[in-house]
């Protein structure tokens, strides 16, 4: 046991894992300094690494200066021996032919793509609640519209021009509302559809040559693992199918109503139909 200022600076040094804990006969590493120990040997690794291993530059990095002296000739020649078929270089930009620019322009598109459902994913992710609310207001609203002009009309006869106009305008508004609110989603969809079908047309179309090929297989696969929908709280995907479902399910408690509302308001009819 050490007493004193030697076990002070003993407990500090162990606490800061400089000094080891005993144990018995044998000392014992502190956790502190075997923490430290993965962390250098994980950067000094780390360090190695980087400084011996060139990394290559991918497609979609556009070269800061455009007017690079190259030899084309020898550029291409060395990229057609040495072909990555999944990374290009800056020499492969530039000095590259028209086939080559195709490539480019593949790998250019997949990028924008991937962009474009990182953002559908952090909308939907965001205001997906949002989405719901709104979706969920007009649809209720659709739903007291319909009953107080279904209940207008059959207990005011009197008022039935007023109550038509005023009902059907205001059911009018809010089935507009609601398909503009799902149009912009459903044109996404759509167009991301287009471009699955667009990418499967080319890969069976583009022949047999193969650096085209991978890029376009490449393509592919990145649309399948990366196919994503507007969908607020993963409960539906806005789209025209959703806005049909919802009035088949207006349309269905409009039938329930009309079929059993006089027997909701005269309870004595359901023991009488029933009993």
């Amino acid at each position: 046991m050490e007493s004193g200022a030697v076990g002070l600076v003993l407990r500090l040094s162990r606490v800061m894992g400089i000094a080891p804990y005993p144990r018995g006969s044998r000392l014992r590493v502190s956790k502190a300094l075997v923490v430290y120990g993965f962390v250098l040997v994980t950067f000094i690794r780390m360090n190695t690494m980087n400084r011996y291993r060139k990394m290559p530059k991918v497609a979609w990095e556009m070269a800061k200066n455009e007017d690079t002296a190259l030899d084309v000739n020898s550029a291409v020649n060395m990229n057609n021996i040495n072909k990555n078929n999944y990374i290009f270089t800056y020499i492969d930009v530039l000095g590259a032919n028209e086939t080559e620019r195709t490539e480019y322009m593949i790998r250019q598109l997949a990028v924008y793509y991937r962009h474009i459902c990182v953002i559908i994913r952090t909308w939907t992710s965001s205001d997906g609640l949002l989405m719901a609310l709104i979706l969920i207001n007009r649809m209720f609203h659709l739903v007291q519209l319909l009953l107080s002009l279904i209940m207008g009309l059959t207990q005011n006869s009197d008022l039935f021009l007023n109550v038509l106009l005023y009902s059907s305008m205001n059911i009018i508004n809010h089935v507009m509302a609601l398909v503009l609110f799902v149009e912009p989603f459903q044109r996404t969809h759509f167009q991301m559809e287009r471009t699955s079908i667009i990418v499967q047309t080319l890969k069976c179309n583009c022949g047999e040559y193969r650096p085209l090929r991978n890029e376009l297989d490449l393509f592919l696969r990145m649309l399948k693992l990366q196919k994503t929908s507007y969908s607020p709280l993963n409960m539906c995907t806005l789209g025209r199918p959703l806005v049909l479902k919802i009035f088949g399910g207006l349309f269905t408690y409009l039938m329930v109503i009309l079929t059993y509302g006089p027997e909701a308001q005269t309870p004595s009819l359901v023991f009488t139909n029933y009993f």
